[in-house]
Parts: C-alpha cells; structure tokens; sequence
C-alpha cells in the first residue's frame, strides 16, 4: 500500500491563506486532502462511485466520478476562505 500524493495550486494574495491543496492516495480506494497541514477532506471509492467526506462543510456526497467528488472537496477550500475572509484567487 503505497502513497502517491498530487497537488493542485491555488494562487494566493496573504501569507494566511491555503498555498496548495496536496492529495494522497494511502489504500487503493481512498484519497486525502490536506492544506498547509490541515485535514480537508477524503474522497472514497464506493461500488462504482465517489464519496466526498467534506470536514469544512461537514457534508458527505456522492458523486460519479473522482474528479467530481475532488472539485467538491476543492471548492469548499475556496468557499471557507471566502467565509474566513481570507479570500483565494483560482489559479487557471
């Protein structure tokens, strides 16, 4: 059981914000996000579908794809720092 880890780059404007959203793959069906050391959220593959446990929202979903169920977890990372107010500018 390997690890593998995949990062998505979020551009920033204030030292307090999230930098990168980094993702581990520790079992075969399971993907872990974390930002500037904190938890995110996972994503778990299900018979044939994704859950997003999302610990910002606290909301778990179900999606057809893995980069659904990821988006989700993404954009809660930019919805919490908008909330936060320390707001993040997608980088494209």
């Amino acid at each position: 059981m390997g690890t593998t880890s995949n990062t998505s780059s979020m551009s920033n404007t204030s030292n307090q914000e999230i930098s990168e959203i980094r993702w581990n793959h520790p079992d075969r069906l399971v993907w872990v996000a974390t930002a500037d050391g904190e938890f995110l959220g996972m994503v778990e593959g299900r018979d044939g579908s994704f859950i997003a446990n999302n610990t910002l929202c606290g909301t778990y979903q179900l999606f057809t794809t893995l980069n659904e169920a990821a988006a989700d977890i993404q954009q809660s990372a930019y919805d919490y720092l908008s909330a936060a107010g320390r707001s993040s500018t997608r980088s494209s």
